[in-house]
């Protein structure tokens, strides 16, 4: 079973829109990291990082700066509490990581902050030939949710020009994700629309992110 369907029929995990999780996803064989070092940065509950544990066998590790509500998680990967900007490598057992993800975290951050931790993952924390991948979108302290913002578009015009930064960027892709949780935060909404955003089907609230993949030389 893949990890889109193991995602899609568990009970737990009713919370993952299946589409944003396969556009995730959809540029890399996660099969290619199986029992490989993993690393999902701002894991929330985990789900992800636990199920990918599960069908690849690999050695997964989940970061995050609050405790998880999820209370199985730490019996299933490797749970490390903090801010991933003041941790290193020895945090996690001195190894690098074949695979490194970060899935709607960034939205929290404001762009400089973004910078500083991508760097930080590709330099001190990625293996040689492994794969760094981060989506951006909005920013939630400015109230856009469902936008590109400019300071963000400035970063991704950086990384393309690989300006002062190293990082080797072998594709960048735009694609489009649904995010309930944000949609219900409009307070223009009517009942009505609610009531669509709820069942996942409601194209106003459909907004575009951009996909990082970085691999390592």
């Amino acid at each position: 079973m893949t990890l889109l369907n193991r995602l899609v029929n568990s009970q737990r995990n009713r919370e993952f829109n299946s589409g944003n999780i396969q556009n995730f996803f959809s540029d890399i064989d996660l099969s290619n990291f199986k029992k490989k070092r993993i690393l999902e940065v701002g894991c929330g509950n985990g789900y992800v990082g636990i199920e990918i544990k599960k069908i690849y066998n690999s050695e997964v590790f989940s970061c995050d700066l609050l405790e998880p509500e999820n209370s199985n998680l730490k019996n299933e990967v490797k749970f490390v509490k903090g801010d991933i900007s003041y941790l290193d490598l020895k945090d996690f057992g001195n190894k690098g990581f074949d695979l490194i993800f970060s899935y709607r975290m960034f939205l929290h951050l404001p762009a400089i902050e973004k910078i500083k931790i991508i760097s930080n993952l590709y330099y001190n924390f990625l293996k040689p030939g492994g794969i760094l991948l981060i989506d951006f979108a909005g920013n939630v302290e400015e109230e856009k949710y469902f936008e590109i913002s400019k300071e963000d578009n400035l970063i991704i015009d950086e990384i393309k020009k690989d300006n002062n930064i190293g990082l080797n960027l072998i594709q960048i892709n735009k694609k489009y994700f649904f995010e309930k949780d944000l949609a219900l935060l409009d307070k223009n909404l009517s009942d009505i629309e609610k009531e669509k955003i709820i069942r996942g089907d409601f194209d106003k609230f459909k907004f575009e992110s951009i996909t990082l993949m970085i691999i390592k030389k």
